[in-house]
């Protein structure tokens, strides 16, 4: 027995009634996955700009549909509907009416369980074991998402308007967890929400900009200067702190080198702090090259030159000139003592 008519008792089917708390497990729900999930919730998901894909309806084993449809709604613009099929294993039902594809809607999703003819819908009634895992698939939906980032469509999955009889020729009902009553009578086009989930399109991945290395020049007397000791090498980051940069790969770029292979070589923490002592290296210009990274996904690194150091060592008529000062000095105290 299958017939429609235009005859109705609305669905009493309250968004208190249909939707549990959030410990529940929902009654129906929306994944991208196709084999469904173990934990249903509602779903923030996010979905990439100019895709395609699925999204896959699905009811828990805590429910019985007969007779039925149900309608998928969109509002917003982060996706367009083009296609849709109804999953009907082993003719769990006899589909009277196809489903009725939109730009934002899906409409009369599932069909009618008639004896002798298909199963007996989903449910307690049904021979049919829900997966183990994500209940029955019910149905699925293809979508095109927006270029546009941010974007987003919340999806309403609601009663459907298609009116069929049910596998024991009553009116169609949903039983919503076991042992509790039906909502019998024909369905219209309810407009009650039994689930919603958000589909927000990703933005384009932010932009980075790497470091930029600000190299020092330093003058250095082999003679009257003490050792480098803790150098602050420098660099700035269009978005990130300068403390939060981190150095590394420090490399004696170029220069006279040293005067024994005994002398100690520069050191540089992760902070770029950079010691050296350079006795025992020759007098000249001296230069160092690092690397530094901001830690972001790309773009992230910069080496080069950061460090640029002359040695030096006092000309002659220096030296004379501080030989003649210590003698003084030495001469003053004889003096005084």
């Amino acid at each position: 027995m299958i017939h429609k008519t235009g005859l109705s008792l609305a669905v009493v089917v309250t968004l208190a009634t249909v939707v549990p708390s959030a410990m529940a497990v929902p009654i129906f729900y929306l994944s991208t996955d196709p084999l469904g999930v173990a934990s249903p919730g509602i779903p923030n998901t996010t979905i990439p700009a100019n895709s395609t894909g699925t999204i896959n309806i699905f009811a828990t084993s805590d429910v019985r549909l007969s007779g039925i449809s149900l309608n998928l709604v969109a509002n917003g613009s982060a996706m367009t509907f083009t296609g849709a099929s109804v999953n009907n294993p082993n003719s769990r039902w006899t589909i009277v009416e196809s489903p009725v594809v939109a730009a934002q809607s899906v409409l009369s999703i599932g069909g009618g369980a008639i004896p002798f003819v298909s199963g007996n819908g989903i449910g307690p009634d049904s021979p049919e074991a829900p997966n183990g895992v994500s209940g029955y698939l019910l149905g699925s939906v293809n979508y095109t998402a927006s270029a546009t980032a941010g974007a987003m469509s919340e999806l309403f999955i609601q009663v459907g308007g298609n009116t069929i009889a049910d596998w024991d020729g009553n009116s169609p009902s949903v039983i919503f967890g076991p042992g509790s009553p039906g909502t019998p009578g024909d369905v219209v086009g309810g407009t009650d929400t039994l689930f919603d989930a958000k589909f927000t399109i990703q933005g384009a991945p932010p932009t980075n900009t790497p470091p930029t290395l600000l190299p020092i020049v330093r003058n250095h007397s082999l003679v009257t200067d003490p050792p480098i000791v803790d150098l602050q090498l420098t660099a700035t980051d269009a978005e990130q702190a300068v403390g939060d940069l981190v150095w590394s790969n420090l490399v004696y770029a170029g220069g006279p080198g040293k005067n024994f292979g005994g002398a100690a070589d520069a050191t540089m923490d992760a902070d770029g702090l950079f010691d050296w002592n350079p006795a025992g290296w020759r007098a000249g210009v001296h230069t160092f090259n690092a690397t530094v990274n901001d830690g972001q996904a790309q773009n992230n690194t910069t080496t080069g030159l950061v460090l640029t150091v002359n040695l030096t060592v006092p000309e002659p008529a220096t030296f004379a000139m501080l030989g003649l000062a210590m003698v003084g000095v030495v001469g003053l105290v004889r003096r005084r003592s």
